[in-house]
Parts: structure tokens; sequence; C-alpha cells
């Protein structure tokens, strides 16, 4: 996504948790790396834009984030939800929690501020729009080949160990992809 940005020109603001991710973000063209750790994004946006906010806030992590993304939209912008990853390694009462967290919205919070929130699940769109998926792929294809998106490897693990592949992932320990190889 960042570098889908950075393609289009687009100022960029993105949080990480670590020094080391913060200098990634940076070296993919972030210019405005927050360390969600000891910053809080909202307040940072806030500042960095003297008030205005940021047309676009892409959001996987859900729960008080996505509250969150949606003040630090400016006026006429775009809360995109697509992961709710503050979910997982839950139990039921955690999973309620973070889905209270998330907020409750009626359509005055959205015309009053000129602000717009929309979900995605590709699975949905892929079983109902699969001509969408086709044409979306495609372009990735393109713009990989054109070397607009350039895939950071991390980690390569071996199928045998796919439950460390796991906890790397789980203990946000990953920058880049993640690849489980199959055979040799």
């Amino acid at each position: 996504m960042i570098q889908y940005a950075t393609y289009k020109g687009c100022e960029i603001f993105s949080t990480a948790g670590s020094d080391s991710k913060l200098q990634y973000l940076s070296s993919l063209g972030v210019q405005h790396p927050i360390n969600y750790t000891t910053r809080d994004f909202e307040t940072e946006v806030k500042r960095i834009t003297s008030g205005k906010g940021v047309d676009v806030v892409f959001d996987a992590v859900g729960g008080a984030s996505v509250k969150k993304g949606f003040r630090s939209l400016g006026a006429g912008g775009r809360l995109i939800c697509y992961g709710a990853a503050n979910m997982s390694d839950k139990n039921i009462f955690g999973k309620i929690k973070a889905a209270l967290g998330f907020g409750f919205y009626h359509p005055l919070m959205f015309m009053m501020p000129s602000k717009a929130m929309i979900g995605i699940n590709m699975l949905k769109i892929a079983d109902d729009k699969p001509a969408m998926i086709q044409h979306c792929l495609k372009e990735v294809i393109r713009l990989t080949g054109e070397g607009i998106f350039v895939p950071t490897i991390g980690q390569v693990f071996n199928v045998a160990d796919i439950a460390a592949a796991h906890e790397y992932l789980e203990k946000r320990k990953s920058i880049g992809k993640v690849v489980v190889q199959w055979g040799q």
C-alpha cells in the first residue's frame, strides 16, 4: 500500500511499534512514520496537519484504532477498514471488548463532518465481482513488472516450521512478507 501511495505521489503517515520498523517505513518513502507505542497517531496527525486531518485512513487493526482513524480524517476523508487484527488471540470477552471498541455510528456522524467509512472484505468481492478482483490482480502484476511494487521478504520458513512462522507474525517481529516454503 505504501509503494502504491508513493507511486501516486501521496503524503504518507504510517505507524509501527519499533525503531527498526520505523526506519523501514522511512526507506519506503513514508514522510511521517509514527511509533504507536510512544506517540498517539491521532494527536500526531492533527499536529502535523495543523488540525486539518488526512484524506484517507486504511485500518487493518480495528477496535479503538477505527475511532482514532475516523477522528484523524479531514473534511471529505474516508476511513477504509479491511481487518480486525486486534480481535485475534483473544477469548470471547476480549473479542466483545474489541468489537465494542469500534464504536457505534449514526449517519449524522458522517454527514456533519463530511466523512465516510468503508469496510472491505476481499473474499466477498471475489465471490460477487470476480472480474473486479481479476482486474486488480492484473494491475498488481503490471505494477510489479514495472518495479512499482517490490515485495520485501522478511523471513522464510519451511513448512515443518509453520507454527514458528505464525508465532513470528503474532509477536509482530516481521518486516515484509513471511514466506512458508513447501519442499526444496
